[in-house]
């Protein structure tokens, strides 16, 4: 039987390509074939049938792809994995690079423990990053903790806790007291006086002020902010401090202690600030007077004891001198200058027994002495 025609079928993306070649010199059977719509070739019609049964199975197949497709990515969502879906084939790389490249995937912040280490080989396509991260994690013996775009990698056996502060400020569970005292708070600084507020401005500029070493122009911000906010006992204490130590003007240093004072009577730092800048103007009963008021702490202060000590002995009291250094000893350790202050005070007192006894204790003490004090000792 002469054959119709030369076909040839091709596979194509979209199915199956079929080219039919027809031969030169058979146009009256082509328009027999036309014309003649009962007629009908078994070669042909067998060739169309299986053409739209290979098409039909092919749409199908890719049917039951993209249904398999949509299956993994509502597996994934319900597992909890919605994370950019990704493809990577590792073969022998580093830990630390995989998660490198998890960060920049992500964007998020990525800390791995010293204690991480180990190469991975893996394959996977079209999964959710999180998802490989937890398989690399799972292989590897490895843990992870997640909090406020922060994930810390660190071995299974090995605990890790978040700073107690972090841990309370990265919280995902919100602390109504928490909230509430800071609305609190917001809610003071927007009802402060315009005064304190001007007051707070001051003391910022004095503080740059003083920072670079502009004392004075720091002393006159500090009292501006004084004059505004007068019932803040720190202002009035640090101007009393610049005035009686950096800038040695005694008289604001003892206005500025009696006005800490009147805000608070048990100041013991303001009364000793008074009593040393009443002493340096020789001003004896009002010096004694603070001075009397500055120990009264509970223990009292060191500089407080010391002070008056010495302020004793210039002034001819080695009685109470020796005394406030003797209470200086039972509640701390002695100094250099404590011993040389007690060795002096008994030397002048006339007792040479003890004066030496405290002169050779302080030479065995340990402490570093200067030449010119170990001549001195020597000396006595």
């Amino acid at each position: 039987q002469d054959t119709l025609f030369s076909y040839d079928i091709q596979t194509v993306p979209q199915g199956l390509l079929v080219t039919i070649d027809e031969k030169p010199g058979k146009s009256p059977a082509k328009q027999k074939t036309a014309n003649s719509g009962n007629v009908s070739d078994p070669t042909l019609e067998d060739l169309i049938d299986s053409s739209e049964e290979a098409l039909s199975a092919n749409t199908q197949s890719q049917d039951k792809n993209v249904t398999a497709a949509e299956a993994m990515q509502d597996s994934f969502q319900f597992s909890g994995y919605k994370s950019t879906r990704i493809s990577v084939d590792f073969y022998k790389i580093d830990l630390h690079n995989v998660f490198r490249l998890f960060r920049q995937i992500s964007g998020i912040n990525l800390i791995v423990d010293e204690a991480v280490n180990g190469s991975l080989t893996l394959a996977l396509n079209d999964v959710p990053w999180d998802f490989a991260l937890d398989i690399i994690l799972n292989l590897k013996g490895l843990k992870k903790e997640e909090r406020h775009n922060t994930i810390v990698i660190y071995p299974a056996k090995k605990e890790f806790a978040w700073p107690e502060r972090a841990s309370d400020n990265l919280s995902f569970e919100a602390d109504v007291e928490v909230i509430e005292q800071e609305a609190l708070i917001i809610q003071q600084a927007t009802n402060q006086p315009a005064e304190i507020m001007q007051a707070k401005e001051l003391l910022r500029r004095a503080k740059i002020e003083e920072s670079n070493n502009d004392i004075e122009d720091a002393a006159a911000f500090y009292e501006q902010a004084f004059k505004l906010w007068p019932k803040n006992v720190k202002i009035s204490n640090k101007l009393a401090a610049l005035y009686l130590v950096d800038l040695r003007i005694n008289a604001k240093a003892v206005y500025f202690a009696k006005e800490s004072l009147k805000i608070d009577k048990k100041n013991y730092q303001a009364a000793l600030y008074a009593a040393i800048g009443s002493a340096n103007m020789d001003q004896i009963s009002a010096a004694m007077e603070f001075f009397s008021q500055s120990i009264n702490g509970d223990p009292p202060m060191k500089e407080a004891l010391i002070s008056y000590a010495a302020f004793s002995e210039r002034k001819g009291q080695p009685e109470a001198a020796l005394k406030l250094l003797n209470r200086y000893s039972e509640i701390y350790s002695d100094t250099v200058d404590t011993m040389i202050s007690r060795a002096r005070v008994l030397d002048a007192m006339g007792q040479a027994e003890k004066a030496t006894n405290q002169y050779k204790t302080l030479l065995y003490s340990g402490y570093q002495l200067t030449p010119g004090l170990k001549k001195y000792i020597h000396g006595r």
